[in-house]
């Protein structure tokens, strides 16, 4: 009988946790954060670990992420490897990419941004999170692994 109520009460926190994590995820779609450059750099991450870019301060390795030196603007480039991943681009300039990814079980939607600075000639970016609070490093990993298969 124990076992039968503790099976029970483990199905309705799974199914109790999963719901409000779907409802984050749909939350999160609805979301209009205000992104872009101010200052010759990307918007500044919050305090939360859901974020990493390449203006945050050297010292906070929770966000940092170093920027790329380049010898020419790759946001074109970086803009046909959004597309053919299917990625929703929402902003494309000539030095600046905005673009959201989707998880694929919760929903939630998350930002990325590049930006090239043509007078240092580097690239920026700055991956975040729209809800919660802690991404356990995906943004980090999935920025990296899309700067690598970049090959720049």
């Amino acid at each position: 009988m124990l076992k039968k109520t503790i099976k029970i009460v483990v199905i309705v926190i799974v199914v109790a946790v999963s719901a409000r994590m779907y409802m984050k995820g749909k939350e999160s779609a609805t979301m209009r954060p205000i992104l872009g450059i101010v200052n010759n750099q990307l918007t500044a991450c919050s305090e939360k670990p859901n974020c990493v870019s390449s203006t945050s301060a050297r010292d906070d390795s929770g966000h940092y992420l170093a920027a790329t030196k380049v010898t020419s603007n790759p946001i074109s480039i970086i803009r046909e490897k959004a597309k053919s991943a299917n990625l929703v681009i929402i902003d494309f300039r000539p030095n600046y990419l905005r673009f959201t990814i989707t998880s694929p079980i919760f929903k939630f939607v998350d930002d990325i941004e590049f930006f090239y600075d043509s007078s240092l000639q580097e690239l920026h970016y700055r991956s975040g999170s729209r809800v919660g609070y802690s991404d356990m490093g995906k943004n980090r990993s999935r920025l990296t692994e899309f700067l690598s298969s970049l090959k720049l």
